[in-house]
């Protein structure tokens, strides 16, 4: 292989754009129809449409801040390019192929990824979420690099002498916050369904309900460990298991944004990396989890 070039993640990237982009426009129509509509001007006068612009103008930078961090990587093996700057691999001066990366974009928190010193003192990273073969750059980017400046992953030997059985990690989805809203919403739903014109409800049923259920999806999953596996099931797709051989992780994450759901990541040793939402859990179980995994003596980060 000569040369590997990056790959724009279509959910995590594409997705995340097109959600911000309409959200902002949603909530801006919804703004300015209200002001429109209120023919007195006594809600708020004035104020209504300067703070929806101010609204959309904010969403739109935060969309385009969002996607200047996701650069277009060319690695060869002489050179690495973030979009039109290149550099020398001989240039790098020290890589950290996994960690918590500073990230620049206000109310993201810190992300997975990979960061790049140069001897310029530029620094520049690969965040995890943002390609679908992140774990092909840092390979690749890694078998070209000087040896001696990768910083070492740091190793640790899983406790498999510590007997801890079968153990769950998980709440009553329904009891939780976001688990109670999507469950009041499809019992309204529901009950819509006994209205008069049945078949035009079971439309507006079927239209409604499947967006809900598919955006809810991602948010409630849950954890095992048992038999030195991790294994990640879903209180929706109930029939769903990911297994994970606890000595192929390299590490887990615990991982905050700001007005959204806690996360848990898991880095295996071969770079490819995969975050699972978990909000369902309450403070106690992630701290329960947490001191389980510290036990098995697997690299945890908060």
């Amino acid at each position: 292989m000569e040369k590997v070039v990056s790959k724009k993640s279509f959910l995590k990237y594409y997705g995340h754009l097109s959600y911000l982009l309409i959200f902002s426009i949603t909530i801006f129509s919804f703004i300015m129809i209200i002001y429109l509509e209120d023919k007195s001007k006594q809600l708020n006068i004035h104020i209504m449409p300067v703070l929806g612009f101010l609204f959309l103008f904010f969403s739109l930078w935060l969309a385009f801040k969002y996607a200047q961090t996701a650069y277009k990587i060319k690695i060869t093996r002489q050179t690495i390019s973030f979009n039109s700057k290149t550099y020398l691999i001989t240039d790098i001066e020290k890589l950290k192929p996994t960690g918590t990366q500073d990230y620049p974009v206000f109310g993201y928190g810190n992300k997975e990824g990979a960061a790049i010193y140069f001897k310029d003192n530029t620094v520049k990273y690969i965040y995890d979420d943002m390609y679908s073969n992140t774990a092909e750059l840092k390979k690749f980017l890694l078998s070209v690099t000087n040896p001696n400046n990768i910083e070492p992953v740091k190793k640790k030997i899983i406790n498999t002498n510590h007997n801890i059985g079968s153990v769950s990690f998980k709440n009553f989805f329904i009891f939780s916050v976001r688990g109670g809203f999507f469950s009041l919403l499809l019992v309204m739903l529901l009950i819509g369904l006994i209205q008069p014109n049945p078949i035009f409800n079971i439309v507006s049923y079927i239209l409604f309900s499947v967006p809900v259920v598919a955006l809810h999806i991602p948010l409630f999953y849950y954890f095992e460990i048992s038999d030195n596996r991790l294994i990640v099931k879903n209180h929706i797709l109930f029939t769903r298991k990911i297994n994970y051989n606890l000595d192929e992780i390299s590490k887990i994450s615990f991982e905050h944004t700001y007005g959204f759901t806690d996360a848990l990541r898991i880095v295996t040793k071969d770079y490819n990396s995969k975050k699972y939402f978990a909000a369902s859990l309450y403070d106690s179980t992630w701290a329960s989890l947490k001191e389980t995994l510290e036990e098995l003596n697997i690299n945890v980060e908060n």
